[in-house]
């Protein structure tokens, strides 16, 4: 396993020239990429719009974004108390605000994305657009994404796009902060029935207008929700869905699959849930 920082005094400056110090060909061993406790800020081409790709990877070797020790949100001595939400303050951040570009491309199956916040502040954008877009052409080897804080302003934009691949969420928050029309949690098309959102919440603040979608999937079979909170939006999901999805809550009046609990009322659930105060730790 080859592991390098990535920072001011890292091993490798940016994200970009991490990536492109990869092995060329076949990977045989994992490739690790760990940023520290800085803001990594970029537009076109630069450190914060990083396409992953041009590898033959495995689940056993491939690339891993993650932290450096101690640099995550996740890791901070007030993480308890710390307001859930995208704060740089807090640890290691990713964020760009050039219309129609996301911060991160995954183009390889297997890459694991884990303990970062990653923010978009474009005025503009689709699924292809949004904080991480995965598009690995592979319908049967996930690509993850893993105890994450994304956020996205741009309208009609989202927090994950997804286009012909097997994907994973677990246990991120998700906030779309696009005031007014426009503005989904998730955008998906044609993904497969064993991808989808775990242990999830995807949210729009209270305050924001309750428009939108939580999950989209605009065509090919449906995916999984399972154990996911669903709230702001004017309706939790739209196209297919996995019939094995549940134990969702939402505000909305139906969420996929069983056991689920609907039409909870939305400031009852988080600590706070305006856009100015939102604080998404559980009450």
């Amino acid at each position: 396993m080859t592991v390098s920082t990535i920072g001011t005094t890292g091993t490798y400056s940016t994200i970009n020239t991490w990536e492109a110090a990869a092995p060329s060909g076949t990977l045989s061993a994992p490739w690790e990429g760990d940023c520290q406790n800085q803001t990594f800020v970029g537009g076109d081409g630069s450190d914060a719009v990083i396409t992953i790709s041009g590898n033959t990877v495995s689940s056993a070797n491939h690339k891993i974004l993650t932290t450096d020790t101690g640099a995550s949100f996740a890791d901070n001595a007030n993480k308890l108390t710390n307001a859930l939400k995208y704060n740089a303050s807090n640890g290691a951040a990713i964020t760009q605000s050039t219309a129609y570009r996301a911060c991160i491309v995954v183009n390889e199956p297997f890459t694991e994305i884990t303990k970062l916040q990653i923010k978009s502040t474009q005025t503009a954008g689709g699924r292809n657009n949004s904080p991480i877009y995965f598009n690995t052409s592979d319908s049967t080897n996930h690509a993850f994404v893993k105890q994450c804080i994304l956020e996205s302003t741009a309208a009609n934009g989202a927090l994950i796009g997804i286009l012909n691949c097997a994907y994973k969420a677990i246990n991120c928050l998700l906030v779309q902060r696009k005031n007014g029309t426009g503005g989904w949690g998730i955008d998906s098309q044609y993904t497969t029935t064993t991808s989808g959102l775990f242990n999830c919440t995807i949210v729009k603040p209270s305050d924001d207008g309750a428009n939108g979608t939580g999950v989209v999937n605009h065509s090919g079979p449906g995916q999984l929700l399972k154990n996911c909170a669903v709230f702001g939006f004017a309706a939790a999901t739209s196209g297919n869905m996995s019939s094995s999805s549940g134990f969702n809550a939402t505000d909305n009046a139906s969420a996929p699959g069983s056991s689920n609990q609907v039409s909870a009322t939305y400031a009852d659930q988080f600590q706070a849930v305006a856009d100015a105060t939102m604080d998404f730790r559980a009450k």
